[in-house]
């Protein structure tokens, strides 16, 4: 060349512009799935007995598997800061934030294992969202990964993980699939725990399609379960359970007595969410009874909890038109 300059020069001046304008393209892309992904269905709940909530049902779903398999732990120190950054957003319900993380995270050069955790993780941060379609795709991926390295703890988490999806959806048979296998797993590997999660999630399935007595069955085994291990909360939903089915069943003492129970453990453990739940409850069995003082009572306590915690206006509303019907006595 005349003026000096080899081909190097004139590949650089012709490259760089394209990396750049490559770089803004994707960045633009990437923008905008985040800012126009489209959510999945929203969840749609299967029938549930008379005068239970909706939204408690699937509170009531317990046991969604927070399996991180060693991540928090890991000697790459980008890998192990970039999971911790994840999981604080997770932590502080930025959910979307997180799963974008999580999603940087699988970009890096990981094992099964990890790549499985990992896709729990979001499993649950978009279940979280109301997301139950992505949820679903994430815990599939999260299972694939498992079996592939034949990690069991983490494919008996994405079974239980899959089953609470499939309840909410209102696929109660394929619930009660994924939750019994999650089940044989967790007995198998010895973790009490997530067996009684998973026991006391069939009991809600059961109940919901009409089987009362094997719902009782299942949140018995439950119960004894929580009491064993020393799970003062899990004791505490499974006796709230048994008290919507022997609600349900008409027998209303026994379910007043299964509610005060749960109610008293809530209080114990502090956690007003529970107790607002279990006077609620209590509430609409002593109306049916036509004890309407304590049933005005029950539920004024609840609505002040529920006020004061910035419970769903569903929850609110429930409550508060209950008191209403009864006036002030």
């Amino acid at each position: 060349m005349g003026n000096g300059r080899g081909w190097d020069f004139y590949l650089l001046v012709v490259t760089l512009p394209i990396v750049s304008f490559l770089a803004v393209v994707i960045t633009f892309v990437r923008w905008l799935w985040k800012r126009f992904r489209k959510p999945a269905a929203s969840f749609t709940l299967p029938p549930i007995p008379p005068g239970v909530d909706p939204q408690e049902f699937v509170a009531k779903l317990r046991g969604l598997a927070d399996y991180v398999d060693g991540l928090l732990t890991v000697p790459e120190k980008q890998k192990r800061n970039l999971f911790k950054k994840a999981r604080a957003e997770q932590e502080k319900h930025h959910y979307s934030t997180a799963i974008d993380l999580f999603g940087d995270c699988l970009s890096l050069e990981l094992s099964s294992k990890e790549k499985a955790a990992l896709h729990l993780q979001m499993g649950n941060s978009y279940l979280r969202l109301g997301e139950p379609g992505h949820a679903l795709a994430a815990y599939q991926l999260a299972l694939s990964k498992a079996r592939h390295c034949e990690d069991i703890e983490a494919e008996g988490a994405a079974l239980g993980n899959m089953g609470l999806v499939y309840a909410a959806k209102g696929e109660l048979d394929k619930a009660l699939t994924h939750h019994q296998q999650a089940l044989d797993i967790h007995r198998k590997i010895g973790n009490p725990l997530g067996e009684a999660n998973d026991l006391d999630n069939m009991g809600l399935v059961y109940a919901a399609k009409g089987k009362l007595d094997k719902a009782l069955t299942h949140y018995q085994q439950a119960l004894d379960i929580d009491r064993k291990i020393g799970n003062p909360l899990g004791e505490a939903n499974a006796l709230g359970n048994m008290g919507l089915v022997y609600a349900a069943k008409g027998k209303l003492d026994k379910a007043l007595t299964y509610y005060q129970q749960a109610l008293d453990i809530h209080r114990k453990i502090g956690n007003p969410l529970g107790e607002a739940s279990a006077l609620g409850n209590m509430g609409f069995t002593l109306t049916q009874k036509r004890m309407l003082s304590q049933a005005r009572d029950c539920f004024r306590t609840s609505y002040e909890l529920y006020l004061k915690l910035g419970a769903s206006p569903d929850s609110l509303s429930k409550v508060k038109k209950a008191l209403d019907e009864l006036g002030e006595g």
